[in-house]
């Protein structure tokens, strides 16, 4: 999610990320003059580095560094994991459906369009 609101949500894998799954999701999508601010996971230094972008890293019981904050992208997954709830779990082979529909909501949500 970037800072006007613009997000990225598709699953990059099972388990714990890594640095290359960072890049395959990201791949195309951030600027390299954009400043990447995450919570304290690893594998954004490694992803940082081999892109060669900035990275400020939030610890979680501050939730700021600075300027920077990961409030917007916490707000974002509780609202997604809220959302998921009322179908009672979902197949992760249809869990790029969900998402997509769930950034759809949440575009028309903000926009001016009428029902």
């Amino acid at each position: 999610m970037d800072r006007n609101n613009r997000v990225i949500g598709e699953p990059a894998c099972k388990g714990r990320i890594s640095h290359e799954k960072i890049s395959d999701v990201l791949n195309g999508h951030i600027s390299f003059t954009s400043i990447i601010c995450t919570d304290k996971h690893r594998s954004y230094i490694g992803f940082t580095n081999k892109v060669g972008l900035e990275l400020k890293q939030v610890h979680s019981t501050s939730k700021v560094n600075g300027i920077y904050h990961i409030q917007h992208i916490n707000s974002l997954h509780s609202r997604l994991k809220g959302w998921m709830r009322a179908f009672k779990g979902v197949s992760t082979k249809y869990l790029i459906n969900y998402i997509y529909w769930f950034k759809f909501l949440e575009s028309i949500k903000k926009s001016d369009m009428e029902e």
